[in-house]
């Protein structure tokens, strides 16, 4: 019984079978484990619960080989996006009746292609020893551990997969920008923006230096006239008495310099709680700890892009509702069990809630223990926090603001510059003005999680569109295809032409942006010099053009272009469909010269 997997093609582009960069292997399955196919695909299944279902291969209907090829495509994609990524591409085609072959040919999208097969190398496994027997429950996850750690380290992360969710809803394309890890461009050209996380290029340097600081952005708080809390910066525990003094109780404790509630801790009412909670900051963090006046209300989350307040959510800290039967431990556990510590996706971005040292202590300081069993209806908070991160939950109260509470955000997003400002602003009611039950802000930053978004109810494609804003888009393109052989002349030729102002030119190793020669490194992807120019923000309108044999081997540059210009070049039966999908209109030339020509 065996399964075999040999790699075809990898197309960096749109290709025949999907618009999404895809890897294409063959497949061949003995008749006995297609026979078995029904049984190896359940087992599969219920190995990867509940990330994998197996749904995409059921059927009677279909043969056991195709059943295979399906599991295993469709389990690759799965585990690639369990943790972190976003890809959509996966299928199987069946030989061509009456072709003598018996190969299936199946398709993997990737964001890296080298992760992507990797992976179905070890679902090829998998299945193989699963035929044999050979698999348990300790030995699946063994072989999993470093499919996940691999993903973390090279997918894009739960903050680019929104963006991206969004950015495919929109019909938006989307790259790897200025070799960087985590910065991606969305959009073309002039019609592009790029994004770390929920911040944008847009975001003025010296607003995102301020708020990087919590004692800064306070500060600047403080000099526009927007209400603050008194606070004290302490770097050593003998200072605690003093600060106390100066804040008063209650009051809370927290680093410096990390944000996502790590270190922090609220509704100190004694010296010898704010010390726990000195160290509880000091170990998450050497930096200086602010000692802070504690303000009544809620957390809330003001979100403005744009100059305009978009959001405006609660946040609420982590706790369990009494039923006069479990305990506050086994209350916990009914929530994460819900909460997949490896998938924020599948979890709803909630996350679990951690009982570590500080919720112990929060617990004890109203009285309650993990074995505590609460009346029916008692609500206990478990953390003094109301983070996402220590699992927390939201609520969206865009609707409710106050006119005043929204100029506030606005107008600090407008004055520091900040396209994207995410504010902590905290109150009892944010319905009513801060004047008639106080309020303060906390601190701000410019990258506010999306996932908060989505936690009070949001779609992802609501959230990331926020980010993305609505110029991103696509310019003018036109893909002109030669015979490979013609691409040197051809590439000299459009080098010494003259390029007007906001106009380019491209193939997989040479730009040229209004005439200036940009330097390319042909090493990183196929289409580099495409990607290279697409990446400038003062390109209007630009002509991609590339040989008919690397768009068979590599795929399309982009996805769609306005105009496609056959150059003297005949199309395969395979590839006759992609062009007329990818390009607006399809128009053949004698050559290469007069589809030149006629573009200018």
């Amino acid at each position: 019984m065996t399964l075999e997997l040999t790699h075809r093609a990898t197309h960096h582009g749109a290709n025949p079978f999907s618009r999404d960069p895809v890897l294409v292997v063959a497949i061949t399955v003995s008749p006995e484990m297609a026979r078995d196919a029904p049984r190896l695909v359940a087992a599969l299944a219920a190995l990867s619960a509940p990330w994998f279902d197996g749904a995409d291969s059921a059927g009677e209907e279909l043969p056991g080989d195709v059943q295979l090829a399906s599991a295993l495509v469709h389990w690759s994609r799965a585990a690639l996006n369990h943790v972190r990524g976003y890809l959509q591409a996966a299928g199987v085609q069946a030989p061509v009746a009456g072709s003598g072959s018996n190969k299936l040919t199946a398709w993997l999208g990737f964001h890296d292609p080298g992760l992507s097969l990797a992976t179905l190398q070890l679902g090829r496994r998998l299945l193989q020893a699963l035929s044999q027997g050979r698999v348990s429950p300790q030995s699946f996850a063994a072989a999993m551990a470093p499919l996940w750690n691999a993903c973390r380290k090279t997918h894009p992360d739960f903050q680019a997969r929104i963006l991206m969710e969004a950015a495919r809803a929109m019909d938006v394309p989307c790259a790897p920008a200025w070799g960087q890890p985590r910065f991606w461009q969305f959009g073309q050209g002039a019609r592009s923006r790029v994004l770390f996380e929920s911040s944008s290029a847009d975001d003025g340097a010296l607003g995102a230096r301020i708020s990087a600081s919590k004692a800064v952005s306070k500060a600047a708080l403080r000099s526009l006239g927007l209400p603050v809390p008194a606070h004290v910066l302490v770097r050593d525990e003998a200072e605690l008495q003093a600060a106390v003094a100066t804040v008063g109780f209650p009051c809370a404790t927290k680093p410096l310099d990390l944000g996502g509630g790590k270190g922090v801790s609220a509704g100190h009412q004694t010296l010898e709680d704010v010390r726990t909670g000195f160290r509880q900051a000091r170990a998450a963090s050497a930096s200086p700890v602010m000692v802070e006046a504690f303000v009544p209300g809620d957390d809330h989350r003001l979100m403005v892009v744009d100059g305009v307040l978009r959001a405006a959510i609660r946040r609420e800290a982590a706790r369990v509702v009494g039923d006069g039967c479990h305990t506050v431990g086994e209350l916990v556990a009914l929530q994460n069990a819900t909460r997949d510590p490896l998938s924020l996706v599948a979890s709803g971005y909630l996350r679990p809630i951690a009982l570590d040292a500080p919720a112990l202590r929060y617990l004890a300081q109203q009285g309650v223990g993990l074995d505590t069993v609460l009346a029916a209806g008692q609500v206990v908070r478990l953390r003094s926090n109301a983070n996402l991160s220590t699992g927390g939950f939201c609520t969206d109260l865009t609707a409710s603001v106050h006119p005043q509470v929204r100029t506030m955000a606005e107008t600090l997003a407008c004055t520091l510059n900040l396209r994207t400002l995410g504010a902590d602003y905290l109150t009892t009611d944010l319905g009513r003005a801060p004047h008639q039950v106080g309020g303060a802000f906390i601190e701000f930053n410019t990258t506010p999680g999306l996932d908060a978004l989505i936690v009070a109810g949001w779609s992802a494609v609501q959230a990331g569109r926020l980010a993305l804003g609505e110029s991103v888009g696509r310019i003018p393109l036109d893909l002109l295809l030669v015979p490979d052989a013609e691409l040197p002349a051809i590439a000299s030729a459009m080098s010494q032409r003259a390029w007007p102002s906001g106009e380019g030119w491209a193939c997989s190793n040479q730009a040229v942006l209004a005439g200036l020669p940009l330097r390319v490194r042909a090493a990183a992807h196929p289409w580099a010099g495409v990607h290279t120019l697409l990446a400038h923000k003062t390109l209007q309108r630009a002509l991609l053009i590339g040989g008919i044999g690397q768009l068979e081997r590599d795929g399309l540059p982009v996805d769609r272009v306005d105009t496609v210009h056959l150059g003297g070049v005949a199309v395969s039966a395979a590839w006759q469909p992609v062009l007329q999908r990818s390009g607006q209109h399809v128009v053949a030339w004698p050559d290469a010269q007069s589809a030149l020509d006629a573009r200018r």
